[in-house]
């Protein structure tokens, strides 16, 4: 991801942040709030984090971080934060995430996509007890996922998107609304089963990660193993190196209408139990294109950034040992 442009602030935080505001609205806090004192711990955790990350070139983010002065979430430029809320501006700073930021103990959204932020994922965010929504997407983050981190019992929104995290999955239990750990370097298989808390209420929006982003193929190098669980409604598992057969707990969980979005484009996956011009439910949307497969016959619903291609050229497939058509 290093050296490529970084995409606008993407229409993906938009929709949720509109999630946030629909399903668990922080209380507002008045100007009057804004200006008392913070407590030590949030200073420390603020000051921890201007010292931890660097204006890029041509920035002088920190230049209005004055501790000195009253009320820092109305004064610090590129900060929006309040005891339950902290997010930063996009494409202004570097470095690694402080651990500091977990002594933030009622904080409910952290917010800190589409900069240069690098290192691991602090372990310590999987301590934050009032946390709803973590977004830490297009950046350039390392290491594996903090096995606590999808198990905090309070987390519904959880989006680590376009990095380079790497490792294996590890297990949900937090009652997820969405889950978005695509574009990445993750080297393990699919869980066999996803929660089945990680749905959408009825009516609600969908989400789909990756609007107006570069596709960047991940490194997940398993095969597809079991089913998404019950209600799951949307599953993002392309730009991957997944192969082999697909489940047809798959197949079944979208006709009874719990999948209403799976994308498994751009993998290696060779077949798909799905019978030719057999139709899937109106409300189901499909991507198979560019695997080791040709797509059953009247599958449509791919994005403009699926590309063109029906499958992959069959010497792609031998070599990743993804086998033909």
């Amino acid at each position: 991801m290093a050296g490529l442009p970084r995409p606008p602030h993407s229409l993906v935080t938009s929709l949720l942040l509109a999630l946030l505001l629909v399903s668990a609205p922080p209380p507002p806090c008045s100007l009057a709030q804004q200006l008392l004192p913070l407590p030590n711990s949030d200073l420390s955790a603020l000051r921890s984090l201007k010292d931890s990350l660097t204006d890029l070139p041509g920035s002088s983010f920190f230049s209005s971080w004055d501790f000195s002065s009253l009320g820092p979430c109305l004064s610090f430029s590129g900060l929006t934060c309040s005891p339950s809320m902290l997010l930063l501006s996009p494409g202004i700073v570097t470095g690694p995430i402080p651990p500091q930021l977990g002594l933030l103990r009622e904080l409910r959204v952290l917010s800190l996509p589409h900069n240069r932020l690098t290192g691991p994922i602090p372990e310590s965010l999987s301590l934050l007890p009032n946390l709803h929504t973590l977004d830490l997407s297009f950046n350039q983050l390392s290491a594996s996922v903090p096995a606590g981190l999808p198990s905090i019992p309070t987390l519904k929104v959880l989006v680590l998107a376009d990095n380079l995290l790497s490792g294996s999955l590890p297990s949900v239990s937090s009652p997820l609304l969405h889950l978005d750990l695509s574009r990445n370097l993750l080297t393990s298989g699919i869980p066999p089963q996803l929660p089945t808390s990680l749905s959408q209420p009825p009516g609600s929006r969908t989400l789909q990660p990756g609007l107006g982003g570069r596709p960047q193929p991940q490194r997940l190098d398993r095969e597809l193993d079991g089913g998404p669980g019950e209600g799951v409604e949307t599953l993002f598992l392309n730009n991957n190196h997944l192969k082999g057969a697909v489940p047809a707990e798959y197949v079944e969980s979208m006709y009874q209408g719990r999948t209403r979005t799976l994308f498994l484009q751009h993998n290696y996956l060779t077949s798909f139990p799905l019978d030719n011009g057999t139709a899937l439910p109106e409300s189901a949307t499909l991507c198979l294109s560019y695997n080791c497969m040709a797509p059953p016959v009247g599958v449509t619903g791919c994005p403009v950034s699926a590309g063109d291609q029906l499958s992959r050229p069959s010497l792609q497939c031998s070599a990743y040992g993804g086998g033909g058509r």
